[in-house]
């Protein structure tokens, strides 16, 4: 419920808040606070607002917010994390198939990853979370109680914005960097450079591939599109198993995005046929 959400929400910010003034670290609680918010998990109803808009369909988020807010803390140093994934067991977290695996319950998750980072309360249902050597992002892993079993419900994954970054776990498809919607932000990148070399590989063989290498961006125009694609958020339109469909406010048409048994490429025909017609390249978000 919203009150008591953002009840609890108000006293958790405002202990950090005590806690950053008597250490004299104002300044860099504000800057966690800001980067809440340039991820998309703040907003004028607090991060309370952030979680009921990208999950819906519950009436309390509480085990999320405090998982959300122990990475806060644990980035201030306020919070020890149970245990830190080295590098290699982060990289393996994050290319899990968790669904595809049949990873459904707790014991599931902890079987392939061993103990969380960070856990809730053993009478709620169960939020587990692992964290990388770095605070800027965690995995976590939600779950619900149904007839007293405890399956998973989502997971919530390292990248930003917010809401792109949460599967349920009927559509949970490969948690880690090989996705169809981060294959299709890098395929964008690279296409502001024009580079034969570097985008051959992203992409689906088209007779009309030429027409992406024939032009490159302005350096400075690049960089700015560069940063709006890489955290656009992309929205899958049709779920077949191999063939994803995405669209993103860069280019609203439906895009397929294909898994050709090694990873994933652009299928970049929507997007030439509409150069073709238009004569002109697709705009970055506003």
């Amino acid at each position: 419920m919203f009150g008591t959400d953002s009840s609890y929400e108000g006293t958790v910010r405002s202990q950090l808040l005590d806690l950053a003034f008597i250490d004299d670290r104002d300044a860099d609680l504000q800057a966690a606070f800001d980067q809440l918010r340039a991820d998309g998990l703040f907003t004028a109803l607090g991060t309370y607002g952030a979680l009921a808009a990208a999950l819906g369909g519950q009436s309390d988020y509480t085990n999320e917010l405090a998982s959300i807010y122990a990475r806060v803390a644990a980035h201030m140093g306020y919070f020890e994390p149970a245990r830190r994934l080295t590098p290699e067991e982060w990289e393996r977290a994050c290319a899990h198939d968790y669904v595809a695996e049949r990873c459904a319950t707790p014991s599931d998750v902890i079987e392939r990853l061993g103990p969380p980072s960070y856990q809730n309360a053993a009478t709620s249902p169960p939020v587990l979370a692992y964290a990388g050597a770095s605070d800027h992002a965690w995995l976590y892993f939600d779950f619900r109680v149904r007839h007293e079993e405890r399956t998973l419900m989502r997971v919530r994954r390292p990248i930003s914005p917010f809401r792109a970054s949460v599967v349920p776990a009927g559509e949970v498809s490969n948690a880690g960097p090989d996705s169809p919607e981060e294959a299709y932000r890098k395929f964008f990148v690279a296409m502001l450079s024009g580079d034969e070399a570097r985008l051959a590989p992203m992409v689906v063989q088209h007779e009309s591939l030429a027409q992406l290498y024939d032009s490159a961006y302005p350096d400075e125009v690049a960089e700015l599109l560069a940063n709006q694609y890489q955290n656009m958020d992309v929205f899958r339109t049709a779920p077949p198993p191999t063939t994803i469909f995405v669209a993103s406010e860069a280019f609203p048409f439906p895009t397929a995005v294909v898994h050709d048994g090694d990873s994933w490429r652009v299928d970049a025909d929507a997007l030439l046929s509409f150069r073709t017609k238009k004569g002109v390249a697709p705009s970055g978000p506003a």
